[in-house]
Formats: C-alpha cells, structure tokens, sequence
C-alpha cells in the first residue's frame, strides 16, 4: 500500500511539473505580445503629437524639476520651441488658431489660464529602459494667444501679431471685473478657505499676469518703433490704441498707473495725430467717466506734469482736455472736507479693525464718498489752475500763443470754483492781457473778456470793480466776427460773452446798450 502510494505522488508531481512549463512559457508568450502592442500604442501616439504639433500647438517639456502625473519626468531632449511651432504655420492657419483660441476663451474664461496635457513619449536615462509614456504639459489657450502677438515668437509676422493684439484686447475687455483685484497677503493664504474661494484666488492671481503680460506686449511694440524719427509702424500705433482702448473701458482696474503714464506721454506726438488724438480723447473719457474722482486727480496731475516739463510745441488738445473735468466743489468746500477726512483718519487710527471693515464696505457698495470726492476735486482744480496760471505768465511766445485759447477757455469755466485771493491775481493778468487784445486770436480775445466777466460775477462780485474795462474790449471785438475765416466757430463764444455782460448783470448806461445793439445788428446783416 505504502510503495503504491509513493507511485501515485511520483505521477501527480509529474503532471504538475509539466503543467507549470507550459504555464510558463504562456505567460512568456503572453508577455512579448503586451509589449508589442505597447509599441504599436507608442507609435499612434508619436503621431498624435506630431498631428498637434502640425495644427501650431505649443508642446513643452517639463523642467528637471517638475514630474508629471505618476511621478514621471519629461526628458528635455523632447522639449520642442514655440517659435519653431508657429513659424511653419501659414499666415491663414495662424489667423484661424487665433480666432479658435479666442472662441474658447471667450467660452470659458476660467479654464483659459490652464496648462493643457497631450500624450507622448519620452527617453529615460537608462538606455535599457527604452521609452516610456508620459504626458506633455502644452501652455494655456492665453499664453498662445500672447505668442502669438510677440513677433520674436510667431515668425516675425506683425500681420498676425496686429491680429492677435486687437482679439487680446476683445477678450480682456470682456472678462476684466468691475473692481479692482487685492493681492491675498501669506497669512491669507495659509489659513483656511473653502474651495471657491481658493478657485477665485487662482484665477483672479492668473488674470494678473497675463493681463500684466499683455500690456509688457504693447508697451514693447510700441516702445521699439520710437528709435525711428518717421511714422510709427501698423503695429506701433494698434498697441497705443489699444493702450487707449483699454484706459476708458478698465481705468478702475489694476495697472491703471502704467497705462495713464504712457497714454499721457503721447498726447503731444508729434508725428501721428491718430495717435494724440486718441490719447488725448481716451483722457478726456476718464475725466468724465470718473465718478470718485480719485482717477481724475491721477491723470490731471501727470497732464500738468506734462505741460510743465515739456519743451518745445505743445498740442493744444493737451490742455483743453481739462474743460472735460466735472469740477464742481469750491475751494472752501473742499478745505472743510479736508478737515472731515482728517477727523476719520484719526478715528481710524484707533480703530484699525473697524476702518478696514468701512472700507471694504465702501468699495462693494460703489457708492461715491462726498469727502474722498471733493479731496480729489479739490486737488484737481489747483493743478489746473496751477497749469493755467503758468501757460498765462509763460515768457515764449510761440508756446503761448498756442495755448493762451484753451487756457482761457478752461478759466472761464472753472473760475467761479476759485478762491479771493486767486482772483485778483487772475484778474491783474486778464488786465494786462485785454490791453493787446486787438492783437490776440479771435478765441482768445472772447474767451480773455469771458473768464473776467464771469470771475467778477462769482467769486469776485464782493469786490467793487467797474466792468466798463473788460466790456469796452468786447465792443471792439465784435466786427471782427464777420471779418475772419473763424468767425462762426466763435459765434458761441460771443454769445456767452453778451449773456454774462448785458442779460446776468444789470446795465445801467443805455448809451452803452444802444451801442452794442447797433452793431451786433450790423455784424447780424453779414
């Protein structure tokens, strides 16, 4: 029993012996056919990288330091340069990537800062190793959209880079917020947030610096055009316009500084008027549009800077921008709310929790602080005035010939708003200026006997001054209407001029009126 036993266990290890060589040797069989199909897999997908990389998409490597999901890393032999990628697209095939990848912003703008991954293969350092999968990390729809407006990156094409600046500043106008966005300080950001919250903070820290990005591109195309003394380029004078563009549809948002200081330097360019004039009108729209004021004040401040410093002809544009500003707080109004806004300063002081809360507060509500608002207002009449006064003393004539109309165009809208002391220094001025009035501009001349007209009817009517020295001037300007090309541009000047002379002040010579009536009915019959 015991021998018949040991048989029967001889066989069963037989059987299993020979079962397990075959066992094996099917595993092996089995084996060699999964890698075979991994390398028929590489291969589709070597050529679906290199079918993305024909459609223009940007492929990266990963730096050494940066490992890809599943803690593989991207050799950098596999690394391939933008500027390869879009210089063998033709100029259509660029045109449609970029109307595409503005269509998918627009779609979705969260999602437009956002590396996108594609598969492909990459090289270990083991040459036994062969190759491996991995994913490549392509740049965001935004930061294609940048290259593609950077000339150094697209094939020095400035067709498309034009293109592309005018789609950036379509997408930009449309996803900037209508606030202003704080950067989250360290111990913000270590404590705890929900995850909208932290989503939000990337995305609005990821829309600063493409933003930022996007004006370093204009600033540069615009900026490299100025070593040559001819015209600026196409693409020289679509970034100013577009830096103009975006100071009257984003001047609350951030990076408002940095585009008012370049916007005001070229107001007074002197070798394209498309680009003065649109600097000049995107000024004039902060000055209107600025409800707080505190803009406006900016800007004025960098105009009048402007006019000071500058030597040689200065565009008249450049000062009437001024007569855009919505003055309408008064010298001693404006020094009580300096005072209020001292009180709440120190009040703050010693509360510091509660004035951070006020003022957070404040910036959600939108309303308009009437203290902040006459501060600014305040600050912005004295730099005009400021700059008035100076182009009126100013000892070139040239200068002031050019701009003696716009200056006293602006005086004569903001000269009720001035103090008593302002006044009589004003008015010793337009004296001296009324005495050669024969040989001043038409405009000028009006605009001279406008401003005293209306300073003695509204800061100055304490001050007892016989008006017969500033109305005498405009008895002699009227025939002069009817004698120059300019004439009827001035016809609303000089009707303002006889309003504030004959109808808001009362005349008590009727020698004098018989004789305005007889020749404004004669300057009537031409």
């Amino acid at each position: 029993a015991l021998t018949t036993l040991l048989t029967a266990k001889r066989k069963e290890c037989r059987v299993w012996s020979a079962s397990h060589i075959y066992s094996t040797q099917t595993r092996k069989e089995a084996t060699m056919e999964q890698n075979s199909k991994k390398k028929r897999n590489r291969k589709n997908k070597r050529q679906k990288v290199e079918e993305s990389k024909n459609e223009g998409l940007e492929v990266r490597g990963d730096s050494g330091n940066d490992e890809v999901p599943g803690g593989r890393k991207f050799h950098p032999r596999s690394t391939v340069k933008p500027q390869s990628l879009l210089a063998g697209l033709s100029v259509d095939e660029k045109c449609d990537l970029i109307a595409e990848l503005s269509e998918l912003i627009l779609e979705d703008p969260t999602k437009a800062f956002q590396s996108e991954r594609a598969t492909g293969v990459s090289k270990k350092t083991n040459s036994t190793d062969g190759e491996e999968e991995t994913e490549v990390r392509l740049p965001s729809k935004m930061q294609r959209l940048l290259d593609l407006s950077r000339t150094n990156k697209n094939g020095d094409d400035e067709y498309v880079a034009t293109l592309a600046i005018m789609s950036l500043l379509a997408i930009f106008k449309d996803i900037l917020p209508s606030y202003r966005i704080r950067q989250q300080t360290d111990i913000e950001r270590q404590g705890k947030i929900s995850k909208e919250t932290k989503a939000l903070w990337d995305y609005e820290r990821s829309l600063l610096t493409y933003y930022q990005q996007y004006l370093q591109v204009l600033e540069k195309a615009w900026e490299q055009d100025q070593t040559q003394p001819e015209s600026p380029s196409r693409i020289a004078i679509t970034s100013m316009l577009t830096l103009c563009e975006l100071l009257k549809s984003a001047y609350h948002f951030n990076f408002r500084s940095n585009i008012l200081s370049i916007v005001v330097r070229q107001m007074n360019n002197r070798h394209c008027d498309q680009v003065s004039e649109a600097c000049c009108k995107a000024v004039e729209h902060v000055f209107e549009k600025d409800t707080q004021g505190e803009v406006a004040m900016e800007t004025a401040r960098l105009v009048a800077k402007l006019v000071k410093d500058y030597r040689g002809a200065l565009r008249p544009g450049v000062v009437r921008t001024f007569v855009k500003l919505p003055l309408r707080v008064h010298v001693d109004e404006a020094q009580a709310a300096k005072l209020a806004a001292a009180a709440n300063a120190k009040k703050r002081k010693r509360d510091k929790e509660l004035a951070e809360i006020e003022s957070e507060l404040k910036e959600s509500s939108g309303t308009v602080d009437k203290i902040v608002l006459a501060r600014c207002q305040s600050e912005t009449l004295q730099s005009v005035i400021l700059t008035y006064f100076r182009i009126l003393k100013s000892s070139d004539s040239k200068t002031r010939q050019d701009l003696l109309p716009a200056a006293l165009e602006g005086l004569a809208k903001f000269s009720h708003l001035i103090n008593i002391d302002t006044v009589v220094d004003l008015l010793d001025i337009l004296k001296d200026l009324l005495l050669q009035v024969d040989s001043l501009p038409l405009e000028a001349s009006l605009n001279c006997v406008l401003t005293a007209l209306q300073t003695l009817q509204g800061p100055g009517r304490e001050m007892q001054i016989d008006q017969k020295e500033y109305i005498t001037p405009l008895y002699s300007q009227l025939s002069r209407i009817c004698t120059q090309e300019n004439g009827r541009k001035n016809t609303k000047i000089l009707l303002q001029c006889l309003t504030a002379a004959f109808i808001k002040r009362k005349e008590y010579s009727t020698v004098r009126v018989a004789a305005f009536l007889k020749q404004i009915l004669t300057v009537a019959m031409h």
